[in-house]
């Protein structure tokens, strides 16, 4: 049961979790080439088809030869280069080897040549044992880096460009992940222009569409489009239904709360499975969710500032664990608090901080609508209801994207 206070606002915990629950993997998946694989995630877990190294190799530039032998000073009889099998050798004959060349069956001892005592004659070179061997020293064995089977990386893991080498290390050239999350962006309002075209007086630029498309090009998410609404109750209702089935999230910007011309919240109310939360949270007060014909149907309010952060709090997680990702929660960093910080708020506050040598410094006293501070802004920190902080505390931080 969603927990809610006096003032009909809904706990942030509570609703997170609500919609979070709502939020189901999306069980479609693709082959993709491993060079095209950073930032996709996998639908399967991988293993290794093979050890690497995959047989004993050199891990100096040196002499090799075996400590068996009955010789003091042993004849180089070969040279071993990286890219090549390696030539047999007797017990008492020795390899002038390079890194990463494969180790003759026969030597169990590198020399490292910075170390190695070697004398040229008119027969060839010879390299002399030393007082001390260290058998093994300076051979990789078989497998000592990955072993054959070797699990490498799970399910719902973000393929990152060390993740890419390693999978490249042991010959794997395709990838089954999971695909993108479909999505389309809808912003609603009259005052609404895009950049370039000039303002009549009581309209605003549209930033909203900007950002949250820009945010959602962080995430596993395919932007199918991205449309501006009049706000008109019939066109709202009409381009809700036009993409439900056809995309896996509708993102709506703007028109959530209760104003006359705020038409989303009850246009979504006609779907099937609807809920309107309240939050007990700054920025970000109204928030609904939809679904229906299997499209999730997230509204966003329209200050960018609370848009950003209802984003960041709520879809962010809610497109990572739909897309597959097996770590979906974004943990927070810990910072150390740079001045004192009183609330006297009976809300959940994601305050915005500036980073500085002495930790986080919050930055207070901020419109919904100033996407200057967001600029300015390192992250943010989160703020339970009527705390009182010092400088010097700890707190979590959330880096901005």
């Amino acid at each position: 049961m969603l927990k809610h206070n006096k003032e009909l606002r809904h706990d942030f915990d509570d609703v997170f979790t609500f919609v979070m629950s709502k939020a189901t993997t999306l069980n479609k998946h693709e082959q993709i080439p491993l060079s095209v694989g950073v930032g996709r995630i996998l639908a399967e877990d991988l293993f290794s088809p093979i050890s690497v190294p995959a047989w004993r190799q050199s891990a100096m530039d040196g002499y090799g030869f075996s400590a068996r032998s009955s010789l003091e000073c042993l004849p180089v009889k070969q040279i071993a280069f990286a890219g090549h099998s390696a030539e047999p050798l007797s017990e008492n004959e020795a390899v002038y080897i390079m890194t990463g060349a494969v180790v003759p069956d026969q030597v169990d001892t590198i020399v490292p040549i910075e170390k190695a005592c070697i004398q040229q004659t008119e027969q060839g070179q010879y390299v002399f044992k030393p007082n001390t061997l260290k058998p093994k020293r300076h051979i990789k064995p078989i497998g000592s880096d990955v072993k054959e089977g070797q699990k490498l990386l799970s399910k719902g893991h973000v393929i990152r460009p060390q993740d890419q080498a390693l999978l490249a290390s042991v010959g794997i050239n395709e990838l089954r992940v999971f695909q993108k999350v479909t999505l389309v962006i809808l912003t609603s309002g009259n005052e609404l222009v895009t950049p370039g075209n000039p303002l009549k007086k009581g309209q605003i630029y549209d930033a909203n569409a900007f950002l949250i498309e820009s945010l959602c090009q962080r995430l596993p998410v395919n932007v199918i489009a991205n449309e501006r609404l009049a706000d008109d109750e019939a066109e709202i209702k009409h381009r809700l239904a036009a993409w439900q089935g056809q995309v896996d999230v509708i993102l709506t910007v703007g028109g959530a709360s209760v104003g006359e011309k705020d038409f989303m919240k009850s246009s979504l109310a006609a779907c099937h499975s609807f809920w309107t939360w309240k939050l007990n949270m700054k920025p970000g007060k109204p928030f609904s969710m939809a679904i229906s014909q299997q499209t999730s149907i997230l509204a966003l309010p329209g200050n960018p500032l609370a848009a950003f952060m209802t984003f960041q709090a709520l879809v962010t997680p809610f497109i990572r664990k739909q897309a597959g990702i097996k770590e979906w929660q974004i943990k927070p960093a810990k910072r150390v608090l740079a001045s004192d910080l009183k609330m006297n708020h009976d809300c959940l506050v994601w305050c915005q901080v500036r980073e500085t040598e002495q930790g986080v410094k919050p930055i207070l006293n901020v419109s919904t609508s100033q996407i200057m501070n967001l600029v300015e802004s390192g992250g943010y920190i989160r703020i339970d209801p009527n705390q009182t902080y010092q400088a010097g505390d700890i707190v979590d931080f959330w880096v901005n994207p």
